[in-house]
C-alpha cells in the first residue's frame, strides 16, 4: 500500500497535526472540519481509503 496524502472527508492533502486513531489504524485529515465527520462513521472512510490502496499507520 501507498502512505495516506489525502483527506478521507474532503480530498485534500492532509495535515499530519490533524488525525484521529480508530482500531489501531491513525487517520489524517485536512482541517479541523474533518475530524467530527469522520468519528460519526470510521469504518466508512477507513474502508474507502484502504480501498484506494492506502495503506494506514498503525498506531499501539
Amino acid at each position: 500500500g501507498t502512505p495516506q496524502t489525502k483527506c478521507p472527508v474532503m480530498g485534500n492533502t492532509i495535515n499530519k497535526d490533524l488525525y484521529a486513531d480508530h482500531n489501531g489504524k491513525r487517520v489524517y485529515f485536512c482541517c479541523q472540519m474533518c475530524s467530527p465527520k469522520f468519528k460519526k462513521n470510521p469504518k466508512v472512510f477507513i474502508k474507502k481509503l484502504e480501498s484506494q490502496g492506502v495503506e494506514l499507520e498503525v498506531v499501539k
